[in-house]
């Protein structure tokens, strides 16, 4: 049986505008944690407050271990306590300490046993030395680290992140977020989490939600997402895309035949909207284009991107403007220089237009 299970559901903050939540169904394991991307105002913080029972919404419903959890009429409080919700913002009270901040949304009247589920999370979060400081008196990992204990103090069996580390550097965020891992994994919580960077998602998610305009446009394993993209917006939204438009010649089985600007491609298919005679986009992703001195491909590298690890190169060539490749940084070249490459077809495939 699913944890959670999303039906039908919908949500519009005007009458007369653009659905927020346009008739949302998808479900949720045990002890699986999902991410929800998508470009920003496409319903994503909607979805998990109107789940978490803090937004109305018109119709559908939400389930959770196969009973109602919220519906457009009711709420059942007493299975919503099994859920944590984190915010954007951080949520502390200033004027409590550590130690009161973890314990504010427990209900336990034994003292002893409360005490005890308090001096857990701190022990796992690292606070020993911090719980009776205020939060003024914390640096902003520490602040989070007090906002997760809040949040799996009371045993939830699913917790939803909205963005509560959005506004964290890069290194601290990836900090808390792998302890934070590590620990729904050995207590078996379930999580959602709001996100709008991919390698977040990328890396922590067992499957990823891709919202648009209200809608599901995927749910899929995480590495699906990048290597099988549903269509083309998926394939654009979630890495950089060559997407190259062409006919669909022949089709043998799983080997499909296109065409395009670049020549002939034997090309793997995942879309089953794409058939013989139909227009189809080749995609290539910029690490399928390997650099080669003999390479099959020649264009004038127009402008070079530093993203860290590696450098996006776009290169003109024909008709294409900006077509973008991968280059390593032992590979030296500069702007206005020629250089040729091969695409590896078997890294492409092809989706529907």
């Amino acid at each position: 049986m699913a944890l959670l299970v999303v039906k039908d559901v919908f949500k519009s903050f005007d009458i007369k505008s653009i659905a927020a939540v346009d008739h949302l169904s998808f479900s949720i394991q045990n002890n699986e944690i999902v991410s929800v991307i998508g470009p920003s105002g496409t319903g994503k913080s909607t979805i998990v407050k109107i789940i978490s029972g803090l937004l109305d919404f018109q119709s559908g419903s939400v389930l959770f271990a196969g009973k109602e959890l919220v519906t457009h009429q009711s709420k059942n409080e007493s299975l919503l306590r099994k859920i944590s919700y984190v915010p954007q913002e951080l949520s502390l009270d200033e004027s409590k300490t550590v130690l009161e901040n973890i314990g504010i949304n427990l209900v336990e009247e034994n003292e002893e046993k409360r005490h005890h589920l308090i001096r857990d999370m701190v022990e796992t979060f690292g606070l020993q030395y911090k719980d009776h400081k205020f939060p003024s008196e914390l640096s902003t990992g520490q602040k989070g680290r007090v906002e997760m204990a809040k949040a799996l103090v009371t045993n939830p069996k699913l917790l939803i992140l909205d963005e509560p580390f959005a506004n964290l550097d890069r290194s601290l965020r990836n900090e808390l977020k792998e302890e934070l891992l590590e620990i729904l994994k050995e207590r078996k919580i379930s999580a959602i989490v709001v996100t709008h960077d991919l390698e977040d998602a990328y890396s922590h998610s067992d499957r990823i939600l891709v919202l648009s305009d209200g809608k599901i446009k995927q749910f899929s394993g995480a590495s699906d997402i990048y290597l099988r993209p549903h269509d083309a917006w998926v394939a654009k939204f979630s890495g950089t895309a060559n997407l190259m438009a062409g006919k669909v010649l022949e089709v043998n089985g799983d080997d499909y035949l296109q065409e395009n600007k670049l020549g002939k491609f034997s090309l793997r298919c995942f879309d089953s909207k794409v058939k013989k005679e139909s227009f189809a986009y080749m995609l290539i992703r910029p690490e399928a284009c390997i650099i080669s001195e003999n390479g099959s491909f020649k264009g004038k590298l127009k402008k070079l991107v530093h993203m860290g690890s590696f450098y996006e190169g776009q290169v003109q060539m024909g008709g294409i403007e900006k077509f973008k490749i991968l280059i390593n940084h032992g590979q030296k070249f500069k702007v206005g220089q020629s250089l040729r490459f091969d695409i590896d077809s078997s890294q492409c495939q092809l989706l529907s237009i």
